[in-house]
């Protein structure tokens, strides 16, 4: 008041406020008590002497350029403290920083200004006055960031963007009276000029400065994060967002075609269209390469921090509100608000929590379509921050992880897991390549063995899908025999569903081309017998066939060490038999025989077990390729007797009864498996001389038992001779045994 009263160049002088006066006016104020007359002398001195100085607008406070506020920013480049009273009494000295007195009558003025501000832009229909009181508005929040106000600047959008998500949330029925948004307000940059129609569109308006002030002052939001969400949500419900940020992003196939939606998506789709009483468009979601790109698109991007004008880039709605929408969104730059990457990590730290707690599943009590709905939203934008961030995702994602542990525990909430699990894929199929990451990573694929199963069945493809991509992309990173061994029972578990299926053995077979001579062949050749043995699913041949071919190409590397793994060699030996036995693609049972006796035949008798061995004769005797005039049965059966010769020298054992010594084998699987190659040969050669089947059959047991009974040391002595017997048997009760060179106690111990 002194002030003004003594530099007001239109007051009379003799009017002005002397100094006994000035001292009477400020008695008391002192917490009661009188401040010293020496003091306020000083005071009105100083005052009297230099004028206190406000600049007329702040628009360069922040922006640079002339600055205006003399007292404010020359003190502040001087960086230097020019007491605001200086006497020469020590006792009365109060040094003030440069800025203080303007930042104290700042404080002062703010609240008063701010209700007044509020109520004249809740109040009136003057649009110029409308216009006026938002850049007033705009003018107080620059000020207080300029002064680190910040709980004041957050109030001020916490104000803007409450009306706004008003404005946006309200019925089409309260809307029907106001007049169309004009063309000005969607065009126009609202900086000084009148806009006709502003009244009826306040809260469009204020939106728009609300969001403004945020994009231009981002680092500064703290308690307006979550009135931001909210807006976000009301944006996106009323489509008035564009489309790049309101879209889901989203697996898709090879073609690049978006997976169909699952039914926990449709059911919380439908109920949100009814409760918003809009009609579904359709709209698919963003497909997975797509998303790579724009998401790199967006890493590029160079964003001015000047406010932008309004434009209307997209139409994709006919009504004008909604183009209102979309031009206010787009004038924001959204993403460059919420998907920008940071330098400041606290900044990130912000953006994450407000949106993973902007919607907390364990407090809906009763299912609500529209919480999922907006629950699905935060966990993307979120999820798309951190991709954004990379820098910083070692330090975010253990935020993450702590509401991806709490989302899988809401079962009410099934689109909202489902969504859970494409973060915690995208997650890795983004950030497994750094180092720091890959512990937080691994921490939560444990988590997706423990979903129910019937959850599990309905997002199979997107689990395959987005497991295939990791696998394509990631193997090289995947250090040791423990993280293969996670991805391998993933694998298994999404196989194990139609829906993913063809997606784990496409990412196989991917990752097979790329590289065949890494430390995953083993996780990755017992996932490709299972689909070879029909484990997954035994009526698709096509499905057996892609896989025999991939095994096939695993075996034939020969990186994989299968000596020092028996139970690997038995699966894949099973597998490559199974298919001979089974498949009625001919190529393809021919092709797995070769590799079958290849395997078999190149393998060192040490190196099997005596039980592993046994094992492989018992499968190899006891089923045979059909028809009888298959080509494959001559050779099956060729490969059993020449298996069976690498493997009887080690099977010496000979077994004792009480009453004598009978040269039969200790063992009786060798018993079950002599008695299988019996009844083969037995079938064979009862179809008569007039199947090739008979000759050859005749041939390979000539051969065998010769061989058998010129060295029986070579063969288990009376053990080669037992085994020679029983084949004897078969030949002479058809008649065919005159190619056989025996001992005269052949026929007699085998009848024994």
């Amino acid at each position: 008041m002194l002030n003004t009263d003594l530099h007001n160049p239109n007051m009379n002088p003799e009017k002005r406020m002397t100094l006994e006066e000035f001292i009477r006016n400020n008695r008391g104020i002192n917490e009661g008590e009188d401040l010293s007359e020496e003091f306020l002398t000083e005071v009105y001195k100083e005052i009297e002497a230099r004028e206190l100085r406000v600049g007329l607008t702040v628009d360069n406070v922040l922006e640079g350029g002339v600055l205006k506020w003399d007292g404010i920013l020359t003190t502040a480049k001087a960086k230097t403290h020019i007491p605001f009273v200086s006497t020469h009494n020590p006792s009365s000295q109060i040094p003030i920083g440069p800025t203080l007195q303007e930042k104290d009558m700042f404080t002062v003025l703010s609240t008063p200004a701010i209700q007044s501000l509020k109520r004249t832009l809740v109040q009136t229909y003057n649009d110029s006055l409308l216009v006026s009181t938002l850049e007033g508005f705009r003018q107080m929040a620059l000020i207080s960031v300029f002064f680190e106000m910040t709980e004041l600047f957050n109030d001020i959008v916490s104000l803007l963007l409450g009306l706004g998500r008003e404005y946006v949330s309200s019925d089409s029925n309260d809307r029907e009276n106001e007049s169309p948004v004009p063309r000005s307000l969607i065009d126009n940059d609202l900086k000084g000029s009148l806009l006709e129609g502003s009244a009826d569109h306040r809260g469009l308006l204020a939106l728009h400065r609300g969001l403004t002030l945020v994009r231009s002052c981002t680092r500064h939001v703290r308690e307006a994060w979550p009135e931001l969400t909210e807006c976000l949500f009301a944006l996106r419900d009323a489509k008035g967002m564009e489309r790049h940020l309101s879209e889901l992003d989203d697996f898709a196939d090879s073609s690049g075609k978006v997976l169909p939606e699952t039914v926990f998506k449709k059911r919380c789709r439908r109920s949100v269209e009814e409760l918003l009483h809009v009609d579904s468009d359709d709209e698919a979601d963003t497909g997975f390469w797509e998303s790579v790109t724009s998401l790199l698109g967006r890493r590029e991007q160079e964003h001015s921090l000047e406010e932008p004008v309004i434009t209307n880039p997209d139409k994709l709605h006919s009504s004008s509100f909604s183009d209102a929408l979309l031009s206010v969104s787009h004038a924001a730059q959204l993403d460059t608000i919420l998907l920008h990457p940071q330098t400041e990590l606290s900044l990130v730290q912000q953006i994450l929590r407000a949106l993973l707690d902007a919607r907390d599943p364990t407090t809906m009590r009763d299912y609500d379509a529209l919480f999922e709905h907006h629950a699905v939203f935060a966990l993307e934008l979120a999820a798309r921050a951190l991709l954004s961030n990379r820098n910083h995702a070692a330090e975010l994602y253990p935020v993450f992880l702590s509401k991806l542990r709490l989302i899988f525990t809401c079962e009410d909430c099934p689109y909202l897991m489902e969504r859970g699990v494409v973060t915690v894929l995208r997650a890795c199929i983004h950030l497994y390549d750094v180092p720091e990451m890959r512990p937080h990573l691994l921490s939560s694929l444990l988590l997706l063995p423990s979903l129910p199963p019937t959850f599990t069945l309905h997002i199979s493809s997107r689990l395959g899908c987005g497991l295939a991509i990791i696998l394509i992309g990631c193997f090289p990173n995947l250090a040791n025999d423990s993280e293969w061994d996670l991805f391998g029972n993933l694998l298994d578990m999404t196989a194990r569903y139609h829906p993913g299926r063809n997606f784990v053995l496409d990412g196989i077979a991917s990752c097979l081309e790329k590289d065949n001579n890494h430390i995953g062949m083993r996780v990755l050749a017992h996932l490709l017998t299972n689909f070879v043995t029909g484990a997954y699913d035994k009526d698709d041949v096509t499905l057996k066939v892609s896989a025999l071919t991939c095994l096939v190409t695993v075996v034939d590397s020969g990186n994989l060490d299968l000596m020092d793994n028996e139970e690997l060699w038995i699966k894949i030996s099973s597998s490559f038999y199974y298919v001979c036995v089974s498949c009625q693609e001919r190529d393809a049972a021919f092709q797995s025989f070769d590799s079958l006796q290849q395997l078999l035949l190149t393998t060192k008798i040490q190196a099997i077990s005596y039980e592993g061995w046994l094992y492989i004769l018992q499968v190899l005797s006891s089923h045979q390729p059909t028809p009888v005039s298959n080509p494959l049965r001559v050779k099956t059966f060729d490969l059993l007797a020449r298996v069976l010769l690498i493997v009887l020298p080690c099977l010496t054992t000979v077994k004792t009864t009480a009453t004598h010594t009978q040269t039969s084998p200790s063992d009786e699987r060798l018993e079950l498996v002599m008695g299988a190659l019996a009844l083969v040969v037995r079938e064979n050669l009862t179809l008569g001389q007039t199947y090739p089947v008979f000759e050859s059959t005749v041939q390979v047991v000539t051969n065998l038992v010769n061989v058998l009974s010129s060295a029986p040391d070579e063969f288990g002595g009376a053990l080669g001779k037992w085994c020679a017997g029983v084949l004897v048997r078969e030949l002479e009760n058809v008649g065919a045994a005159g190619g056989l060179v025996k001992p005269d106690n052949t026929t007699q111990e085998t009848n024994d």
